[in-house]
């Protein structure tokens, strides 16, 4: 018997959850409080290049796919702000940020890293947005506007 409440019409609240973060397009991961995968969704699994959740639960999350910084320097575990709410209690929010995929590429993230009460000590909800597109976009834009600006001071 579920502790969870029980939708009026008779899904418990448990299953809802479960189904909602199936069907989410939103990747999103939890981790005890060791750091540990716990859960990764389909979006995630399929972000990371991950076949089967089997392949990441119990790995140790920043080792897995924050392991190393953009320019090849190691990224120790101990300064890792997503692992902080684990510790802290606090929500951390980064706008740029690299993760690895399965297969050694990095791509560029945004993520919001939030603390979850897990019964064996409080661990972490990680949510990420793959941001290499909109990387590129932006770049792309960037380029656009400096040929722009060398035009308009040669018309000068």
């Amino acid at each position: 018997m579920s502790d969870w409440p029980t939708h009026p019409r008779g899904v418990a609240a448990e299953d809802l959850l479960a189904a909602v973060l199936q069907t989410l397009a939103q990747p999103v991961w939890v981790v005890d409080r060791d750091g540990r995968i716990r859960f990764a969704n389909p979006a995630a699994l399929a972000a990371l290049g991950y076949d089967a959740l089997d392949e990441l639960l119990g790995r140790p999350s920043h080792e897995t796919i924050h392991h190393h910084r953009p320019d090849g320097r190691p990224y120790p575990a101990a300064e890792c702000p997503m692992l902080l709410p684990r510790t802290t209690g606090a929500r951390v929010a980064r706008e740029l940020d690299w993760f690895f995929r399965r297969d050694g590429s990095t791509f560029p993230v945004s993520y919001v890293s939030v603390p979850l009460e897990l019964p064996g000590g409080r661990g972490a909800v990680v949510a990420f947005t793959d941001i290499e597109r909109r990387a590129h976009d932006d770049e792309r834009l960037r380029r656009r506007e400096a040929a722009l600006t060398r035009q308009h001071a040669a018309l000068r």
